[in-house]
């Protein structure tokens, strides 16, 4: 089948990747309580290898909390930078076959597809829907963006039901 992939439809990609990603998601969370976590356990070592009062605890901690409050709201700000970065490329809509076949999807914008363009279903782990697209994601982060449509809802359904994968709602 041939999908018309438009620059709406990447710059949702993109949106996805940012917040909704695996890779997001698990970044985000080291990067909002490792790093104050890490603040309080140099304190502690440090206040025990030197034989310090709790100075070094106490403004580690102070650090720590500090962390907490701002990191997310510097966070969120370079996530919405890089969002409107997004929006502002110009890309062309390009036109795209999506093949599923038994044990293989396809996603290339020529009639035979290149080693690189084919996956193997067993590799599916998640498909995400929106109010505009389908999102399929493969292992090592690997993401199709697809138009929606009924079309594309039947086959994400079976895609679905085949590899035992909830489709989730996701909101960009």
């Amino acid at each position: 089948m041939e999908v018309t992939v438009t620059n709406k439809d990447v710059t949702n990609l993109n949106k996805f990747m940012l917040n909704h990603s695996k890779s997001a998601k698990k970044q985000r969370f080291f990067s909002t309580y490792a790093i104050p976590f890490e603040f309080i356990l140099v304190g502690i070592i440090t206040d025990t290898l030197l034989k310090f009062s709790p100075f070094t605890t106490i403004i580690s901690t102070i650090l720590a909390a500090l962390w907490l409050i701002y990191f997310p709201k510097f966070y969120n700000k370079n996530i919405e930078k890089n969002i409107k970065k997004v929006e502002n490329l110009n890309l062309s809509d390009s036109k795209m076959n999506f093949i599923v076949e038994d044990n293989k999807i396809s996603f290339s914008p020529d009639t035979t597809p290149k080693p690189s363009e084919i996956f193997d279903i067993s590799l599916l782990k998640r498909i995400v829907c929106t109010d505009e697209n389908y999102f399929l994601g493969f292992d090592k982060s690997v993401h199709i963006v697809l138009p929606k449509t009924d079309e594309i809802a039947q086959i994400a359904q079976s895609l679905s039901q085949k590899q035992n994968i909830k489709i989730e709602n996701v909101e960009i």
